[in-house]
């Protein structure tokens, strides 16, 4: 290993917390930025908790295959926040907007070697779909996560900056800069423009859902077209919500995400009880055609930007790019939380 070396880490989220941890372990001087009061709050806490073994990328190979191997890397670095004891399903819908058929989704689970079992669950219009399956995917506890993240810092040596925003004059300020800030990543390569590039920014609400008893420890995914997915939110006894359609309030394809103001208040601020903004009823509306809800009660939706690359609408490719940008920065760029430790293994080798 070359010599030590004083590293700013930018971003706060799980990305960010997991690539500092892995630079002091090489004994670097780690600096954690995040302007957040707290870590882990903008989308490392708005999404829908699955460890994804990549039965959700059915279209793109490459990305089911990193979330397989991303999955397994994730369990073993933090074991303690994963939710045992889930059922996860997924159901292929069986008409003219499913950009496969069950079939191909059995033949790609096959290739992939991503186990699946055929069952009937009662609370689904089973009726509408090709095939629906238990496989073996589970989801993580965000609020253990979070509390295994602070205390993993406060035993390191990372200097934590909370409520810090880091401007694009410090770069070079520090031998190394490691960009972590997701929907961010373009505003610290202002001094790199051949580096920056155009991302699908996307205001998106994810509801937080009470649902009837037989959803107890059980999430449903139903693809694999303009569908919608139900998952266990950790230990806490509520549901997650996700529509590939109503979730998107706002959608901007740029360098910055441009959000609008009816939203400032809402976004990457926790669950809000009654937000001012919401598609609570059209989610339900769209979900009403193949779940069985009733009762259901919205407990509180959460806002953040979500951030994809344009034009992968045919693949619905989520890759994990780690990139040197320039002598001192390194960015990375995921929207599937699991890859954090792979990314933070590449980050390692180009500081190293």
């Amino acid at each position: 290993m070359k010599a030590p070396r004083d590293i700013a880490v930018v971003g706060g989220g799980i990305f960010g917390v997991t690539v500092a941890l892995r630079l002091a372990r090489d004994g670097h001087a780690v600096t954690l930025f995040e302007e957040k009061p707290d870590i882990l709050q903008a989308a490392s806490f708005c999404n829908q908790y699955r460890l994804h073994r990549g039965y959700h990328y059915p279209r793109s190979w490459s990305t089911a295959e990193a979330c397989v191997r991303g999955t397994e890397q994730f369990k073993a670095v933090y074991p303690e926040c994963v939710v045992e004891g889930i059922a996860q399903h997924y159901c292929i819908v069986g008409d003219e907007r499913s950009k496969i058929d069950g079939g191909q989704f059995l033949a790609f689970c096959d290739a992939l070697g991503i186990g699946y079992r055929p069952v009937r669950l009662n609370m689904l219009h089973t009726d509408k779909f090709d095939c629906c399956v238990q496989v073996e995917e589970t989801v993580f506890d965000w609020d253990i996560l979070a509390r295994t993240c602070r205390r993993r810092l406060a035993d390191s040596p990372v200097a934590l900056r909370l409520g810090q925003r880091f401007a694009p004059e410090r770069v070079d300020d520090y031998d190394v800069v490691v960009v972590a800030t997701y929907a961010r990543t373009n505003e610290l390569l202002t001094g790199h423009p051949e580096a920056q590039r155009d991302y699908q920014f996307e205001v998106v609400e994810k509801l937080i859902l009470r649902l009837p008893e037989a959803y107890a420890r059980k999430g449903v995914v139903i693809m694999d077209g303009p569908f919608m997915c139900i998952d266990v939110r950790g230990y806490s006894g509520q549901h997650l919500m996700g529509n590939v359609v109503h979730a998107i309030h706002s959608t901007n394809v740029g360098p910055l995400p441009s959000v609008p103001p009816a939203y400032w208040e809402l976004l990457d601020n926790g669950i809000t009880a009654r937000p001012s903004v919401t598609h609570f009823d059209r989610f339900i509306e769209a979900a009403r055609e193949f779940y069985e809800l009733d009762p259901v009660e919205h407990v509180g939706s959460m806002f953040t930007v979500r951030t994809v690359l344009p034009d992968k609408d045919d693949t619905d490719e989520r890759p994990t790019i780690v990139r040197r940008v320039g002598e001192r920065i390194v960015s990375i760029f995921s929207g599937k939380i699991p890859n954090c430790v792979a990314a933070a293994e590449e980050v390692a080798a180009l500081v190293d």
